[in-house]
């Protein structure tokens, strides 16, 4: 009986362990987290700056262009940027050439359920709008969408992994921009110093 009792209590506590990895592997922070330093920003918007857009803006990363006038800017409708809230995964992993210094260990490709961004985690800012929109629906309102001057692109995030501590993460990034007509997809590994992230990123494609 003893036995039965003992054997029970482990399987119940590795299933709670089993559990335990499982919601964090599946922890968005570090997306949330990306999302506010890298998507949630006005210096975006490209109708800010005066055409043409300069050489570095081409790889939809940044740019350094002359500032219009306020009294345009001010006119302005605020930005709409479409953010896919299910992060997808697939069996093809982007690791095997990316990052290759860095340890992504903790990966565990067994994993590939999608798990939901929660929309409440965007942080609201003044001039940006960001929007929790399905890759389904949005694509089939892209047209629309594309002809609103708030128009500013559509994230979606992909094979995101998390560190059992907590620590490190791994996922992918697809960021279409706005009336560039630019897409960006790249591999962001990221670690947590001082109750803060640090990103790395590696671009792998541009179109």
């Amino acid at each position: 009986m003893r036995a039965i009792i003992l054997h029970l209590f482990i399987l119940f506590a590795f299933l709670i362990q089993a559990c335990s990895n499982s919601a964090q592997q599946a922890n968005p922070e570090a997306i949330y987290a990306f999302i506010e330093a890298n998507i949630n920003q006005p210096e975006h918007d490209i109708r800010l700056f005066d055409p043409p857009p300069p050489p570095e803006l081409q790889d939809s990363i940044g740019h350094k262009g002359r500032i219009k006038p306020d009294s345009i800017i001010n006119r302005l409708s605020p930005l709409r940027i479409y953010i896919n809230p299910v992060v997808e995964y697939d069996s093809i992993l982007s690791s095997g050439h990316a990052m290759a210094k860095e340890d992504l260990s903790f990966i565990d490709k067994n994993q590939n359920f999608p798990i939901r961004l929660d929309p409440n985690q965007f942080l609201e800012k003044k001039g940006v709008l960001l929007l929790s929109i399905e890759q389904e629906e949005f694509f089939s309102s892209e047209k629309v969408l594309f002809r609103d001057e708030g128009y500013g692109g559509f994230v979606s995030f992909y094979n995101l992994y998390c560190s059992n501590d907590g620590q490190k993460t791994y996922f992918e990034v697809s960021i279409f921009k706005n009336r560039l007509n630019a897409a960006t997809y790249a591999v962001i590994c990221t670690k947590q110093k001082d109750g803060k992230w640090e990103f790395k990123s590696q671009l792998l494609s541009i179109s």
